[in-house]
């Protein structure tokens, strides 16, 4: 049996040893949890709108004329409901230009992904205009987060890990620019490097950039949840949020 005791003040001197609570609630500026749609939107139908329920609000309720809405999938990972993207589909922010954060702003991303094939052109999550950008996409062999910074100081720089095609993944990038990213795949242990700081300019699921349709940039797969941090969680916080998303969502 293990006590915890908790305070609204933190311990001034800890012991080494002392254990820690992992903080998942702090600066969680965008919480969208498509299992949220289930008593409104049937199963297979078109998911025109979706709100944040984290600290800001964001709705994303636009796409590419061309290019058609996700639809909703009540059979996700352990019963919850998921978006699909087949490959012409995407949601984004109303005005695509609008800065949700700006440069050298830290911020962590997590989400419950399956990719259904991993070709290094398709984006999963990402921003509408690349002026330095950041995204998560899918690549040969994996999954990977990269960012541009064009303005400010931190240059490029992506990281990487290892997932299975078909399978549902836990992502988290904690994106710190040069030497204080980390990028982690449901429980192994995170990447350590570089994830450039660049504009997070707009939001945008299945699809980035400009509004050109691109057929080999469209994501193919599902995501369940998109979690955005206005701050640079610790290990040991993406240890406890991968925890929380893998059991919430039941992957092994």
């Amino acid at each position: 049996m293990t006590l915890i005791l908790k305070a609204n003040q933190a311990m001034t001197a800890p012991l080494a040893e002392t254990p820690r609570l992992p903080d998942i609630a702090t600066a969680l500026s965008y919480d969208f949890n498509p299992d949220l749609l289930r008593a409104s939107i049937a199963n297979g139908a078109a998911v025109p709108s979706i709100s944040s329920t984290g600290s800001q609000a964001l709705t994303l309720n636009n796409k590419i004329p061309e290019l058609s809405f996700p639809t909703l999938t009540h059979a996700g990972p352990n019963g919850k409901a998921a978006l699909t993207f087949a490959g012409n589909h995407m949601i984004t922010v109303t005005d695509g230009g609008a800065t949700t954060f700006e440069y050298g702003t830290d911020s962590t991303i997590a989400l419950v992904v399956r990719a259904n094939s991993y070709t290094d052109t398709q984006r999963i999550l990402g921003v509408s205009l690349n002026d330095g950008f950041r995204y998560i996409s899918p690549f040969a062999g994996g999954l990977r987060a990269n960012g541009s910074d064009t303005q400010g100081t931190d240059g490029g720089g992506s990281l990487t890990g290892p997932a299975a095609s078909g399978a549902w993944h836990v992502v988290i990038a904690a994106i710190g620019g040069p030497n204080r990213s980390l990028f982690k795949i449901d429980g192994a242990a995170p990447a350590a490097g570089n994830i450039a700081r660049g504009r997070f300019r707009g939001l945008r699921l299945g699809h980035t950039g400009g509004d050109v349709v691109n057929a080999a940039s469209a994501f193919n797969g599902d995501i369940a949840r998109v979690q955005i941090f206005r701050r640079l969680l610790s290990a040991a916080d993406m240890d406890g949020l991968a925890y929380e998303l893998m059991t919430t969502y039941g992957i092994a």
